[in-house]
C-alpha cells in the first residue's frame, strides 16, 4: 500500500504541467498510439464479441434453440440474473488474478461457449435434451463475457494511461464501444436471418483475434506502477527500442510526459 501510495504521489507531482494529448498527437506519438489501440481495442472488445446482440435478441435465440413458449422468457429473466451475480463475484477476485487474465479468460470461455452453442443449435433435432444444453451455453457465455471483458473495459483503459493521454484515449474508446455496439445490433438481426445459428462464428472469429492481440501487446498490470507499465510501452515504441538503460527510459517517460506537447 505504501509503494502504490509513493508511485501515485510520484505521478501527481511530475504531471503538475501536463497538457491534455490530441487525438492525431497519440496517433503520431509511438508511445501514446501504442495507449490508444489498446484502450480502443479492450473497449471495442466487449462489444464485438456479440454481447448486444445476445443481451437484445436473447428471447429470439431461445427460440432458435429450441425453447417453446414462455419458458425462452424465463430462460433470458434467469440468464440476465444470473450474469448479474457472477459480475459481483468476478468484480472481486479483478485485484488478485489481474485485469488482463481476466480479460483473456473471458473472451476464451465466452468464444468456446459460442463454438458450443452453434453446435448445439444445429443438432437441436436429435435429442431433446439439447435445448437445455443451448441455454446453459449461452448462460456460461454471458457470464463469462460480463465477468471477464465487461470488467475489464472499465478497469485496463484507465490503467493503460497517463494523465497525458487519458482523457483523449477514454473518448475514443467510447466511442468506439457505442458504435460496434450500434453495428452489432443493427447487422445481428439480418445475418441471423440468413444464416441461423452460423451468425455467431464471425464473432468467434473476432473474439480468437483479440485475444492473439491481448497476449501479445496488452501489458500486464498487476502489482505494477503506472510508470512500470508506461515503460512497457515506452520499450516498444520505435523511439526508444535504441535504449539500452532501461532506468533511464522509466525516468525519462515521466519527464516527456510533464512536459508541453509541441504541435
Amino acid at each position: 500500500m505504501k509503494a502504490e501510495f509513493n508511485n501515485l504521489s510520484k505521478e501527481i507531482e511530475l504531471d503538475t504541467t501536463l497538457t491534455e494529448a490530441s487525438f492525431w498527437e497519440m496517433v503520431k506519438i509511438p508511445k501514446y498510439r501504442q495507449q490508444l489501440i489498446c484502450t480502443v481495442l479492450v473497449m471495442g472488445s466487449l462489444q464485438t464479441t456479440g454481447i448486444s446482440a445476445v443481451a437484445l435478441y436473447s428471447n429470439r435465440i431461445f427460440h432458435t434453440a429450441g425453447v417453446q413458449g414462455n419458458n425462452a422468457t424465463y430462460a433470458s429473466i434467469g440468464m440476465h440474473l444470473i450474469t448479474f451475480c457472477v459480475t459481483l463475484f468476478f468484480a472481486q477476485i479483478l485485484r488478485k488474478i489481474g485485469t488482463k487474465k481476466l480479460l483473456i479468460f473471458g473472451l476464451a470461455i465466452g468464444a468456446c461457449s459460442l463454438v458450443f452453442l452453434v453446435i448445439f443449435i444445429a443438432l437441436q433435432g436429435h435429442s431433446a435434451v439439447l435445448p437445455y444444453c443451448s441455454v446453459t451455453a449461452l448462460i456460461i457465455y454471458t457470464t463469462a463475457v460480463m465477468g471477464g471483458p465487461g470488467i475489464a473495459f472499465v478497469a485496463l483503459p484507465s490503467q493503460l494511461t497517463t494523465q497525458t493521454t487519458r482523457p483523449t484515449a477514454l473518448y475514443a474508446s467510447a466511442a468506439t464501444y457505442w458504435l460496434t455496439g450500434t453495428i452489432v445490433s443493427f447487422v445481428f438481426p439480418f445475418s441471423s436471418a440468413a444464416f441461423g445459428e452460423y451468425a455467431f462464428l464471425p464473432f468467434v472469429g473476432v473474439t480468437v483475434l483479440q485475444i492473439m492481440f491481448a497476449c501479445q501487446k496488452v501489458p500486464s498490470t498487476r502489482r505494477k506502477s503506472v510508470i512500470e507499465i508506461q515503460d512497457r510501452f515506452n520499450r516498444r515504441s520505435s523511439k526508444c527500442r535504441g535504449s539500452k538503460d532501461s532506468g533511464i527510459v522509466v525516468r525519462s517517460l515521466m519527464r516527456e510526459d510533464s512536459n508541453p506537447i509541441e504541435p
